[in-house]
């Protein structure tokens, strides 16, 4: 991820003195952020880099006031944080949210929302049983909203895995979390397919991310299969 910042001035200056108009809310996403960064740390430690996930939010926030606070903006910017430190880290921030995550920054969901019935379309046409068992569930794509709002950095713990889930979406079309979200709901059949065709059973198996989950070897096959950079 530094690597993105290295081609603009490679860090920022987050001290600014400007609030983002909704500073409060974005206060409490980040005292509840960063548990699974920071086991094993004394509490005096955590909060510091609390504080500086407040300052990477706000900066972006306020640099670019056309933006919009989401709920799961704040896990973007954790990573960005302890992958990259406070500097660099609030550049490639910055660059997220102003290219791959603009549209989930508007007024309202409804592009992001619209992108993930590419999910549901790739997963017809590579699964079509587990699509058919999906519909029969009354199951919506919406389900996954977590998924591409915060590149999976919400619903897993390895944070190996979430910081190359960052580099493929960093560097690849901004529907690459949709192609890994299909290829990660198809990895998924399985249990799903062994539930109830139900809507609630249905839903909670899919709120339960697999952390054995070969990310790896799904991102080797998405590279083959998901939209070039050009095609943008």
């Amino acid at each position: 991820m530094a690597c993105v910042a290295s081609g603009m001035e490679g860090e920022v200056d987050t001290q600014i003195k400007g609030r983002y108009t909704d500073y409060e809310q974005l206060e409490r996403d980040a005292s509840r952020s960063l548990w699974s960064y920071t086991l094993g740390w004394k509490e005096r430690d955590r909060k510091l880099k609390r504080e500086s996930l407040m300052r990477i939010m706000n900066y972006v926030l306020c640099q670019h006031p056309e933006l919009n606070y989401y709920q799961g903006f704040h896990d973007i910017c954790g990573v960005c944080l302890m992958v990259c430190g406070e500097r660099v880290g609030a550049a490639v921030a910055e660059y997220v949210a102003t290219h791959h995550l603009q549209h989930n920054m508007l007024e309202n969901f409804d592009v992001t929302m619209k992108s993930l019935e590419l999910m549901f379309e790739l997963t017809r046409l590579a699964d079509p049983d587990l699509h058919w068992f999906l519909l029969e569930a009354s199951m919506m794509p919406s389900f996954a909203v977590s998924w591409v709002l915060t590149w999976f950095s919400h619903n897993l713990s390895n944070t190996q895995v979430v910081a190359r889930l960052f580099d493929l979406f960093i560097f690849n079309h901004p529907l690459m979390s949709v192609y890994v979200s299909a290829s990660v709901l198809m990895a998924m059949r399985h249990p799903v397919l062994q539930g109830p065709c139900e809507f609630t059973a249905v839903y909670s198996t899919l709120q339960k991310l697999p952390q054995d989950l070969d990310m790896a070897q799904l991102i080797d096959c998405l590279l083959y299969t998901s939209p070039s950079p050009r095609d943008s």
